[in-house]
């Protein structure tokens, strides 16, 4: 019976666009530079302001591994980064490059390179589909059980 349940990709899309509210997480992406001396990051922010280039001076400075690709750590959420580095990243605007934020683990030069407050359609696609199924099915269930009872009488022994 539930073999014939099919949920079409436009489907999916129609629920994902009338029930945006449900798919909403902020995220942004940042690259940051980190180095171990105060005084370096110090240094570093005066040439970012004098014009050189941040993901140059990442891939030429920065202490960790992201630096090989600029200082891009991807997209990030709330939670995932150390309380004092999500606090200044959270606050930028695209394109903008904070102050030096000290951390645990050193001095940091962050750049906002993107913001998104809701997951791409992709992303939850197959989420979608299985719960729209599972909406048929339910739906399907439900109609074949009210059909039995209007055809049938159940009596007690």
């Amino acid at each position: 019976m539930f073999k014939t349940i099919n949920v079409t990709d436009e489907e999916c899309e129609a629920y994902y666009n009338e029930n945006k509210e449900q798919f909403k997480e902020e995220m942004i992406r940042a690259a940051h530079i980190l180095v171990e001396e105060e005084e370096q990051a110090n240094e570093l922010l005066a040439a970012i302001e004098g014009g050189a280039d941040f993901h140059e001076l990442a891939s030429a400075n920065s202490k960790c591994p992201s630096g090989s690709r600029g200082g891009d750590l991807g997209d990030f959420g709330r939670g995932q980064m150390v309380p004092e580095f999500e606090q200044a990243a959270f606050a930028l605007n695209i394109g903008e490059i904070s102050g030096v934020v000290k951390t645990q683990f050193g001095y940091h030069l962050i750049k906002l390179l993107d913001k998104k407050d809701i997951v791409p359609f992709t992303d939850v696609k197959g989420q979608i589909q299985q719960y729209l199924t599972s909406k048929k099915q339910n739906e399907m269930y439900s109609n074949f059980t009210q059909g039995l009872k209007s055809k049938y009488t159940v009596e007690k022994a």
